[in-house]
């Protein structure tokens, strides 16, 4: 969480809102969006979303955050760079792509990736991230907790007959 984050969500705070989310948040590194999504995957993590829950908390907001894993969908551009999957010219400024994971190899459209079709053992690694965040965003001091699971993302492709192939258990 950055100083843009403070400012964004002091926003909100001061804007009479009743409840206040800190939306899009990872549950893995390799789960953001984008190289400037934030993320609950380590205990490090807790200071600035706690400082987020606190501002709202001294306004008389809620404070909610949702909790979400990108999949297949993520190592992507942030928006204003053209939001599509990342690649040479993003690594050269800084901004390299990272493997992506879903329930199977089907790529979200053309020119992306495939991603890494995630074994019972990583998925139940994935499951104890959600854990994890949930976790640590409790301990920052959020009080609702969101678990994104739409938009193409890791929970929705596992429930997608368009992007899961597996005749597994998942």
């Amino acid at each position: 969480m950055t100083e843009w984050h403070d400012a964004h969500h002091s926003k909100f705070a001061l804007g009479g809102v009743a409840i206040g989310f800190v939306e899009a948040t990872g549950v893995e590194q390799r789960g953001r969006i984008t190289h400037g999504c934030p993320g609950l995957w380590s205990d490090a993590h807790i200071p600035g979303f706690a400082r987020i829950a606190a501002l709202y908390k001294r306004h008389g907001v809620i404070p909610a955050i949702q909790i979400a894993h990108a999949g297949r969908k993520a190592s992507a551009q942030r928006p204003w760079e053209g939001n599509q999957p990342l690649g040479p010219d993003d690594a050269a400024r800084g901004d390299a792509p990272w493997q992506i994971v879903g329930p199977s190899l089907e790529r979200v459209a053309p020119g992306w990736p495939v991603p890494h079709p995630l074994s019972v053992d990583e998925i139940r690694g994935v499951v104890e991230a959600w854990r994890q965040a949930a976790q640590r965003a409790r301990r920052a001091g959020f009080e609702i907790l969101e678990i994104h699971g739409a938009h193409g993302y890791l929970i929705h492709s596992f429930l997608s007959q368009l992007s899961n192939r597996r005749n597994d258990a998942y």
